[in-house]
């Protein structure tokens, strides 16, 4: 015979399973595309203010570092893509569900993040540069890491002046 619970204890349940993701350490997200490839979003750190949306055209500012994804390293970090800090100034992009000057497995992963936020995206090859890759940086069919964050909205900033 199966017991139930109090009212009071399934409210602290619910309450528990439910609480904001600010309170964890990390949190992560996968986004399946299809059945072959999935967008994976590890939060690092979460930002501050309002949550950006990828439907809402945002013009964002990023620092990043990619590599090519690695089976057999601990990280999963292969050999080093590229890297904002290399220019020493942040990557400038406006955020689409299709290419708008950024992969569009970027712009996915930055989608939800608030100014301040750092995030882990492991992104296959159909969200990153398919099977042309990118001569002499990363072959085709590659799915990659990248560790973002997120410095600015601009489009936010813009508005609110």
């Amino acid at each position: 015979m199966l017991k139930m619970l109090p009212f009071s204890r399934l409210c602290l349940l619910f309450i528990f399973l439910m609480l904001p993701a600010q309170f964890a350490s990390a949190r992560e997200t996968e986004i399946t595309i299809d059945d072959t490839a999935a967008l994976k979003i590890i939060d690092t750190q979460i930002g501050t203010g309002d949550e950006i949306a990828i439907g809402d055209g945002h013009v964002v500012e990023v620092k990043y570092t990619s590599w090519l994804y690695s089976e057999t390293a601990s990280d999963r970090k292969g050999r080093k893509v590229e890297s904002s800090a290399d220019s020493e100034k942040p990557y400038t992009f406006r955020m689409s569900q299709f290419y708008a000057g950024a992969i569009i497995g970027l712009s996915r992963g930055v989608d939800g993040m608030k100014v301040g936020g750092k995030r882990t995206l492991i992104i296959p090859s159909t969200l990153a540069y398919g099977s042309r890759g990118v001569r002499g940086k990363v072959p085709g069919n590659s799915a990659l890491v990248y560790e973002i964050e997120l410095v600015r909205d601009i489009t936010n900033e813009q508005q609110n002046n």
